[in-house]
């Protein structure tokens, strides 16, 4: 059975430091995973399985690179934020192997509250930065179904079919080469990353799934981890729903 990648990506001290700390807390699953770390200074990760040098300016489409590279050799990839943590030590990853093909996610929402900003599908809001960029998703959604928001901190890829995986890459490739000029730059990364990697899936016709689609597996899985970006109050509000879901 193939081992189940997890990909990473830690530009900065602070963020090298949690990847550090979040690969050591699943050093005893090594058996079952690998860590594809892309970083600005790669030699200061610890005990990765492989590192990737990241030569570009900031960007929201940094996460493609470790995806892209996991993807090669895996057809299971977690992308995680390196601020998440553990919330029990014994997580069964055999789970994974069960689930269909697709992308899995904590929620899809077509609004998000970010910093204190409401962020909406709509292109008609007052930041006319993001409704530019957001005209351009739109123009680039060649599918028929809405773009949502997604929880971009938490990623399940599961992708047996190589033709999947590169029309997933190529795709986001092609985005961020269309959209490149109009990249808001406004402290909302993690709002917009979402949305690239969701109209990514939808050009590759990839299934996205997530809790509200009451996929058990999914679920059980999910909740081993919390997120603990106390500068948007996630982990809070993500340990809340975990309770009132359980």
């Amino acid at each position: 059975m193939k081992k189940i990648a997890v990909s990473l990506l830690a530009c900065g001290d602070e963020h090298i430091t949690e990847c550090n700390y979040l690969i050591n807390s699943l050093s005893k699953d090594k058996d079952e995973l690998d860590f594809i770390v892309a970083s600005d200074t790669p030699e200061k990760i610890k005990t990765p399985t492989e590192t990737i040098k990241i030569d570009e300016d900031f960007n929201f489409n940094l996460k493609r690179i470790p995806i892209k590279k996991s993807l090669e050799e895996h057809d299971i990839v977690l992308s995680m934020d390196t601020d998440m943590f553990l919330r029990y030590e014994n997580i069964d990853f055999s789970l994974l192997h069960d689930l269909e093909d697709g992308m899995y996610v904590w929620w899809l929402n077509s609004e998000v509250d970010f910093m204190g900003e409401k962020l909406t599908m709509g292109v008609d809001g007052e930041n006319e930065v993001n409704n530019q960029y957001l005209k351009e998703l739109h123009r680039l959604n060649n599918s028929k179904k809405d773009l949502y928001f997604l929880d971009e901190c938490f990623i399940l890829l599961k992708l047996e079919d190589i033709i999947l995986k590169e029309a997933f890459i190529d795709n986001w490739e092609y985005i961020y080469e269309e959209t490149l000029y109009t990249q808001p730059n406004n402290g909302l990364p993690g709002a917009m990353e979402g949305l690239i990697i969701y109209l990514s899936c939808l050009r590759s016709f990839i299934d996205i799934f997530s809790v509200n689609n009451n996929n058990e597996i999914y679920f059980k899985f999910f909740t081993n981890f919390y997120h603990c970006n106390y500068v948007t109050n996630k982990a809070n509000l993500f340990k809340s729903n975990v309770k009132k879901m359980i």
